[in-house]
């Protein structure tokens, strides 16, 4: 089965996502079926680890991005979890 017009509009491309976070916080779709939408826990817990990434990676001079490819960024997304 095959999405039509209407259900990819609903939908958000994962490779678009403003925040790639090193664990996932939302269901995404191989076209399948439809994901089921991001919960208020998951969204607070990618606010978490944004929050917590920026302030680290600030620190030691690199950008948000590269900090969360660390294993200090998953360390963050652990701690953001918990």
């Amino acid at each position: 089965m095959w999405f039509t017009k209407k259900q990819l509009q609903k939908c958000n491309r994962a490779h678009l996502v403003s925040e790639q976070t090193p664990l996932p916080n939302r269901m995404v779709s191989n076209g399948e079926y439809m994901p089921v939408l991001q919960s208020q826990d998951q969204r607070r817990v990618e606010k978490r680890i944004v929050e917590l990434a920026d302030s680290s990676s600030k620190r030691l001079g690199m950008t948000r991005r590269d900090y969360l490819r660390t294993s200090c960024g998953m360390a963050v997304a652990f701690l953001a979890m918990n």
